[in-house]
């Protein structure tokens, strides 16, 4: 089988349905088209974090049914996406999906400054490791299983067998 095709599977058998869904980098583009797909889907709420704050309130008020919700964050911070999941959590429930879009590109090839690439490290790399870090023990002390890794898109507990 080939990888297509067991992302295709995965995908078909998925739903959002009655999940909390947090997607980081949720304002724009792929995070803000993933938002408007889980609240069709009727996900209980839908938390579209993004640095941009106002452009994420901008979102979540557009989503049907008042699902939506804004929350400002740095995803190049351990300690924002701790806030993120522990804030999420307290006021609105288990979280059932994450997903870790927030992404920057690199404006620059061999010359980028290392400050520059440490940023884009910091957001494209571990916030995956500090969403694991911080919400996977919480999915495990609830009975299910973490994902494996490296991380799928997006990230779902799943029960144990």
């Amino acid at each position: 089988m080939l990888l297509a095709e067991v992302d295709r599977t995965a995908m078909s058998e998925f739903s959002a349905r009655g999940k909390v869904v947090v997607v980081t980098g949720g304002a724009n583009g792929i995070g803000a088209a993933l938002c408007r797909r889980f609240a069709s889907e009727g996900a209980s709420k839908v938390v579209v974090v993004d640095l941009n704050v106002g452009v994420a309130e901008s979102l979540a008020a557009t989503l049907p049914e008042h699902v939506g919700v804004a929350v400002g964050a740095d995803c190049g911070s351990e300690l924002d996406l701790r806030r993120v999941i522990v804030q999420t959590e307290f006021e609105h429930g288990p979280i059932g999906v994450f997903v870790a879009n927030a992404g920057i590109p690199s404006n620059g090839s061999f010359d980028v400054t290392d400050r520059e690439w440490e940023r884009i490290w910091r957001i494209n790399t571990m916030q995956q490791l500090w969403v694991a870090r911080h919400l996977f023990p919480r999915w495990i002390a609830r009975g299910a299983q973490a994902p494996p890794l490296p991380l799928p898109l997006p990230l779902t507990p799943t029960p144990d067998p």
